[in-house]
């Protein structure tokens, strides 16, 4: 802010007079001939020059916001709340609006907001700004960052179309965000669960919703990524932007002669409480893609105790047929490969119980190949489900 002081230096001059020369007339009569401009320094004219003094500092911070020069401005006090404003360089807009305009590293903040962008237009009378050129908005934890944005500071509104949000470990980037100081909506919004990157876990929707109080991100039609391919669909998803990752991830990276190099993914989203819906998506570069969908479930209540978990895969193996080799009857393995591993457990009222394994696979080394935990478990797997009933 432009402070402008006025200094009012007085001087005193102390004559000491002999009494003996002057007489009380010739003292009258001096006082007479004295300057208009020099009066005597009073007690009470010293209150007088104070006086003015404040009152000419009063009428300087009224008119700060009208020099177009560099440095900080706040904006004149009319019940609103106002932001403080820096910039290289002030100016009024050419409409006569009274709009002023700062450009050059220009700053906007208040108590509940910071904005940093290359140019600020801030139109007082409706306590409103737009932002442009490398616009970086900062509210609570939060950062926006967008080339061009429309802020109200009553209410903290704020709207703006491609722009990326959020804070660590959510991220939201979106063709067009709206919001206040409850919530913000984001349009077209894709979400990275940590840094983005080009191989990130990901996922796009076609509308998210942001709770500042609560903390909570709802988002519809979800479609989960990594990197570019897709591994699993969701209608709606609540996610916290505060609580941890919401994923279960197990990766393994590899590489040999006969799959190439290769990675394997299981995925399952944690944000259900007792079911926690996946998937299986492998790429190796010389046997093809698999996919397939899984889930895991850990239920425990009063009437029902239940656990159990369902993984697939499926694979059309472009291996050389030396590679897939024959099976122990001697046939070749097909090329479509797949298998299917089922386990649950449960107890209902503490009178039924419940258990069944089910294993199937398109041949007898397609485990070994793709989930070799499965295989080097149980070679020979036995499919079987039982049904209990507890008397007394």
């Amino acid at each position: 802010m432009f402070s402008i002081r006025f200094y009012a230096r007085l001087s005193l001059c102390v004559c000491v007079l002999a009494t003996a020369g002057l007489s009380r007339p010739a003292l009258a009569k001096e006082a007479a001939g004295r300057r208009a401009d020099a009066p005597w320094v009073s007690l009470e004219h010293q209150r007088e020059l104070r006086a003015k003094a404040e009152t000419a500092q009063s009428s300087a911070a009224a008119q700060r916001a009208k020099m177009p020069e560099g440095g900080k401005k706040t904006a004149k006090k009319t019940g609103k709340i106002a932001p403080e404003l820096s910039a290289d360089k002030f100016e009024y807009a050419a409409d006569g609006s009274g709009t002023l305009v700062a450009s050059g590293s220009a700053v906007m903040a208040s108590d509940s907001f910071a904005v940093r962008a290359g140019k600020i237009s801030y139109a007082q009378k409706i306590n409103a700004a737009r932002v442009m050129d490398d616009v970086r908005i900062s509210i609570d934890k939060n950062r926006i960052i967008t080339s061009a944005a429309d802020i109200s500071i009553e209410g903290q509104k704020v709207k703006s179309e491609y722009a990326r949000f959020g804070a660590y470990p959510l991220f939201l980037e979106t063709g067009g965000v709206s919001g206040d100081e409850k919530s913000y909506v984001l349009d077209g919004a894709k979400t990275y669960f940590g840094e983005p990157a080009s191989g990130s876990f990901s996922a796009e929707s076609s509308k998210a919703v942001y709770d500042r109080e609560s903390k909570m991100i709802h988002m519809d039609d979800v479609l989960f990524k990594i990197g570019a391919a897709p591994v699993m669909y969701l209608p709606e998803v609540n996610v916290s932007a505060e609580t941890k990752f919401p994923f279960e991830i197990r990766n393994r990276l590899m590489y040999n002669g006969d799959y190439g190099a290769s990675v394997q993914n299981t995925v399952h989203y944690k944000g259900f409480r007792d079911f926690a819906p996946g998937v299986l998506l492998d790429g190796y570069t010389k046997r093809s893609v698999l996919f397939g969908p899984a889930f895991k479930y850990d239920a425990n209540s009063a009437e029902n105790i239940m656990k159990g978990f369902l993984q697939t895969g499926y694979i059309h193996d472009t291996a050389d047929a030396g590679v897939l080799g024959k099976n122990s009857y001697g046939t070749p393995i097909d090329a479509d490969r797949y298998f299917v591993e089922f386990r649950h457990n449960q107890l209902f009222r503490e009178r039924f119980g419940l258990a069944a394994v089910v294993s199937a696979w398109s041949d007898e080394f397609v485990t070994r190949d793709f989930r070799e935990d499965f295989f080097y478990d149980n070679q020979y797997p036995d499919n079987f489900a039982e049904a209990v009933y507890y008397g007394d």
